[in-house]
């Protein structure tokens, strides 16, 4: 199944390298294979595209926070949310993410990095 999905986001980022959600796709395909160094490249490749999106700082804090890189997931999940929740206040997902942040944010977990 990702075999297939990185061959098709292969070809439409090589189609047109301006789409910045097709790197968060790509690189959450790469997270999932555990090919951690190119999903960040693929996630710094979107916000580069596009800096006020809140899908690639998210995606990046999941990834941190399962490297035990503490003090990183933190930071990328509260840029994350803080972009979410300009577009969405309302929405349960913002609820959701900080819940998160205590658990990403705890000073007391010993970051790796």
């Amino acid at each position: 199944m990702s075999d297939e999905a990185l061959i098709s986001i292969n070809k439409a980022i090589q189609a047109d390298s301006s789409k910045g959600p097709l790197f968060s796709a790509r690189g959450a395909i790469y997270s999932s294979q555990k090919k951690y160094d190119l999903a960040f490249k693929d996630y710094e490749k979107n916000i580069q595209i596009e800096p006020n999106v809140y899908l690639p700082y998210y995606n990046r804090s999941l990834d941190k926070y399962t490297l035990e890189d503490m003090d990183g997931s933190c930071e990328d999940l509260l840029k994350g949310y803080d972009l979410y929740k300009l577009e969405n206040p309302e929405s349960k997902f913002v609820q959701f993410m900080k819940e998160n942040i205590s658990d990403h944010c705890d000073s007391s977990k010993a970051s790796y990095y």
